[in-house]
Formats: structure tokens, C-alpha cells, sequence
């Protein structure tokens, strides 16, 4: 019997190209957003009224420097890997400005809106369990919430849900704010 081999760089690529994708769907669908980009979407919203080049990809990486740098004062310590991981958030933001490119191409219909909110959420969850499967370094957002979670030895998945809640705290009050 042959062995399967399984390319953790390729799940991770794909992974981050499928977010991007799922992530753009569900913008597409104009009835939510993840919590944990909700942030980023409502700065870009607001901002690129005033300035048009400041689009949701660059509002996820303008976004995501600062969760590196949260980080590093938690920590109080600075590791290269932040610095990949904010290479990868420049990949992610610029795949997801070409994807919202294309399904801003798509008709606004109601049906087509919701369906593509359903097939956009399941494909971020499928892309984050590709990303999940990688050594690779990840998105600031994953990687604060790991860094923070081994730091104070606290369970990953309590990290995280806090983590999303101040996400969503955030994106509330920058919607009220702005």
C-alpha cells in the first residue's frame, strides 16, 4: 500500500486563498461578517469613503500590524516568526482584495447574497482548518491568540473566544463611532 503524503505548505496556501475567498463571499453577502475581520471591514467602510485606496485588504493588514505590536508589548518580546506572519497578512490582504474585486462584479440579489454568505462562512472554516495544519506561521489574529494562550499557559480555545469577543467589542464600537 502507498502512502499519502500530505503538503502542509500547499494546505496552508490553499488555506489562506480559500479565507480570502470565503471572506469576500460573505462581505458580498451584506448579512454579517466574521467577528474576528469585522474590525478591518468597518475601518475600511469609513476610511475608503475619504480615501478610495484603502481597501479591506489594506485595512487587514493596517489592522493586523497593531495586533503584532499589542503583542509584542504582552510579551514583551519580538520574534521573527511576527515578522513572517505579518508577510503572510500582506499575502492574505492582497488575495482578498482580488477576490473582493470579483464578486463585486456579482448582481446584488437577495438569494445569491444569502447563498453566497453560507458557501463563504463554510469555506473560511474549511480554510482554517487547512491553515490549522501548517508549521507555517500564521495571520496575526491566529498568532496572538496562540502566542498569548502559551505565554500565560491558558487553554488555546478560552484565548481565542476572548480574542473574538474584543474583536466583536471592537467592530461595535467602531460602527457607533464612525
Amino acid at each position: 500500500m502507498k502512502k499519502t503524503v500530505f503538503y502542509t505548505e500547499l494546505a496552508f496556501f490553499i488555506g489562506l486563498a480559500l479565507l480570502a475567498f470565503g471572506t469576500s463571499l460573505t462581505a458580498y453577502g451584506d448579512v454579517g461578517i466574521s467577528m474576528v475581520v469585522a474590525p478591518a471591514y468597518v475601518l475600511h467602510l469609513y476610511i475608503s469613503q475619504f480615501l478610495p485606496w484603502f481597501s479591506f485588504g489594506v485595512a487587514e493588514y493596517v489592522l493586523q500590524a497593531v495586533v503584532l505590536l499589542v503583542l509584542i508589548l504582552v510579551l514583551r518580546k519580538a520574534k521573527w516568526t511576527y515578522l513572517l506572519s505579518f508577510a503572510v497578512t500582506l499575502l492574505y490582504g492582497f488575495l482578498l482584495d482580488s477576490f473582493m474585486m470579483l464578486t463585486a462584479l456579482l448582481p446584488v440579489n437577495l438569494y445569491l447574497q444569502i447563498g453566497a454568505y453560507i458557501v463563504g462562512a463554510v469555506i473560511c472554516c474549511s480554510a482554517l482548518a487547512l491553515l490549522f495544519c501548517s508549521y507555517l506561521p500564521p495571520e496575526a489574529y491566529e498568532l496572538f491568540s496562540k502566542e498569548v494562550a502559551t505565554k500565560f499557559q491558558k487553554p488555546v480555545h478560552k484565548v481565542v473566544n476572548v480574542y473574538n469577543l474584543c474583536s466583536l467589542a471592537l467592530a461595535v464600537i467602531l460602527s457607533f463611532a464612525l
